[in-house]
């Protein structure tokens, strides 16, 4: 479980997360929600370890982030951000290495890394680019490689149980991908949720939200606004006083809420 104790942020005087209390559980899609600036990318990488809480602390299998050893935690927890640069010449496959870094040392690697790394790149539907250079992809088939990487990190086969939990932080993962392949995507979050993985993912869309996600995560002005399960949390009316976005929930044929959205009313500001 991941244990966000009453987190803050702060740079100068300027707070962009505020006393956060969070718990995360393998097995769960999270929807992490907000509008742009609400602090949700800073909660990512204070989870990701790449920033320190100004207040509070966070702590994975009851054990405090600062007190994992880099290379125990990096083979439990992977994050995806919203930008991956990679300029080298790299193929497919080496890229999707990367992601076994974390694994160097272990006596069984030169049998188990090669089979993450196929079972990643299966599930992104990219054997076919393994020799392919990175460079001369599109932005949306470089994305899913870079998922395809996180993806062999944790050893991402959604096929088997994993004894040991998981985590995985996906910021904005749907972010140029055509359609297709952003519920491809999501599904297969839902696989790996069922592989005892917890799933955060920072998105944009509440459709998508309400279609994959157990939980929402409401963030605003880098506070937690709601927090809860997806069917009794995520409505029309959170979405018109957090978004500013006016719609109708309608029921689909899997039973859960979706939204349709008034255009023409849509788009006002609250103080």
């Amino acid at each position: 479980m991941i244990d966000i104790n009453h987190v803050s942020y702060q740079i100068g005087d300027h707070k962009l997360l505020d006393a956060i209390q969070l718990q995360l559980s393998p097995g769960r899609i999270y929807a992490l929600l907000g509008p742009n600036g609400s602090g949700k990318s800073t909660l990512m990488r204070l989870i990701a370890g790449e920033l320190h809480p100004s207040e509070g602390s966070i702590s994975i299998d009851n054990t405090d982030l600062r007190d994992w050893p880099r290379q125990a935690i990096a083979q439990c927890r992977a994050i995806l951000p919203q930008h991956s640069a990679l300029n080298f010449d790299y193929t497919v496959d080496e890229v999707v290495a990367l992601g076994r870094t974390p694994y160097s040392q272990a006596a069984d690697e030169a049998t188990v890394g090669p089979q993450a790394i196929s079972a990643a790149l299966d599930c992104l539907e990219l054997g076919a680019l393994r020799q392919r250079n990175y460079t001369t992809l599109s932005g949306g088939e470089q994305q899913r490689v870079q998922l395809a990487r996180v993806l062999a990190q944790i050893n991402g086969a959604p096929a088997a149980q994993q004894s040991t939990p998981r985590y995985l932080l996906l910021d904005e993962p749907t972010a140029g991908l055509d359609l297709s392949h952003q519920h491809a995507l999501l599904q297969l979050a839902r696989q790996l949720a069922g592989a005892n993985t917890a799933v955060v993912i920072s998105m944009h869309d509440p459709n998508h939200a309400a279609a994959y996600a157990d939980d929402v995560i409401v963030l605003k002005e880098g506070q937690l606004v709601a927090c809860g399960t997806t069917h009794t949390t995520l409505t029309a009316a959170l979405l018109d006083e957090h978004f500013g976005i006016q719609s109708q929930s309608i029921a689909g044929p899997d039973q859960r809420s979706y939204f349709v959205f008034n255009a023409k009313h849509s788009i006002h500001h609250k103080s």
